[in-house]
C-alpha cells in the first residue's frame, strides 16, 4: 500500500472513532461517513478532478503533490472549499464537511487550517441556498394518490410497501421501519421502536387508531416469526 494511505489509516485508527468534542466513541455509521468524506477529498486533491468557479464558469483544478496527510496546507483546504462551492452543495453539507476536516486537522496538530463556516459563506463564490422549502415535496402536496401509489408498489414488492406504510403511519425513519420486528415491537397500546434509531435510543409511538393497528397486523403477517424484520433474510 502507498505510504500516503498507510499514514492516513494510522491517523484514522488512532483518532477516527472519537467524537469531535466529548472524546466519546462515535457510531460505526458516523465513523464510516467521516472516513469516506476524507478519502474522497484526498483522492480529488492528489488525483485531480477538483472544480472551481472562474468568472462564473466551472473549471477543473490542477492536482496537488501531497505525499503525506501531515503535509496538508491551507491551500489544499481552500481548493476543497472551492470545489464544494463550485458544485453548489447545500449549507448543511458544507457545515458537515468543514466539521470533518476541522477534526482531521486537529488530529494532525494543525487546528487552524479550516476557516469558520461564516467566513466560507462570505466567499465571493458562495451562492446562498434557502434552507426553507419553497416547493411542497410531500406526496399529498404533489397531488399523488397515496393509497393508490402504495397499492402499486405492493403489487411488485409487499415488503417495500409495508415499510413505506410504517414510515407514513408511525413517522419512522427508513432504517427504523426496515429493521422493525413487528411482533416484538407491538406492545399492545404502543409500538416499541429500538432498532435503527439514532444513537440507539428507544422510543415509543402510541397505537391509537384502528388504521394503525391494521398496519401493524399486516406487518406481523408478512414476517416469519417474532425475531424477523421486514428485510428478507436472504
Amino acid at each position: 500500500m502507498e505510504k500516503f494511505w498507510i499514514e492516513f489509516n494510522e491517523i484514522f485508527k488512532q483518532h477516527g472513532d472519537a467524537a469531535a468534542r466529548s472524546g466519546k466513541r462515535i457510531s460505526f455509521g458516523t465513523h464510516h461517513i467521516r472516513r469516506g468524506y476524507l478519502r474522497r477529498d484526498f483522492h480529488l486533491l492528489r488525483g485531480g478532478g477538483l472544480l472551481r468557479l472562474e468568472h462564473g464558469q466551472v473549471v477543473r483544478e490542477r492536482r496537488f503533490k501531497l505525499g503525506s496527510p501531515y503535509n496538508l496546507k491551507a491551500k489544499h483546504i481552500r481548493a476543497l472549499i472551492d470545489d464544494w462551492l463550485a458544485r453548489r452543495h447545500s449549507q448543511s453539507y458544507l457545515e458537515n464537511k468543514l466539521s470533518v476536516w476541522r477534526q482531521f486537522c486537529a488530529w494532525i496538530n494543525k487546528p487552524n487550517l479550516v476557516p469558520g463556516t461564516a467566513e466560507v459563506m462570505s466567499y465571493p463564490n458562495y451562492r446562498h441556498r434557502s434552507q426553507v422549502a419553497v416547493i411542497d415535496k410531500t406526496w399529498s402536496g404533489r397531488g399523488i394518490d397515496v393509497p393508490g401509489k402504495l397499492r402499486e408498489i405492493a403489487s411488485s414488492d409487499a415488503r417495500v410497501a409495508l415499510v413505506l406504510e410504517l414510515m407514513l403511519t408511525f413517522s419512522l425513519r427508513l432504517k427504523e421501519a426496515s429493521l422493525l420486528r413487528p411482533h416484538a415491537a407491538d406492545q399492545g397500546a404502543y409500538l416499541d421502536v429500538c432498532r435503527g434509531t439514532k444513537g440507539r435510543r428507544r422510543r415509543v409511538h402510541p397505537i391509537a387508531t384502528a388504521e394503525e393497528r391494521e398496519v401493524i397486523e399486516r406487518a406481523k403477517a408478512q414476517v416469519a416469526d417474532r425475531t424477523a424484520c421486514l428485510v428478507p433474510r436472504d
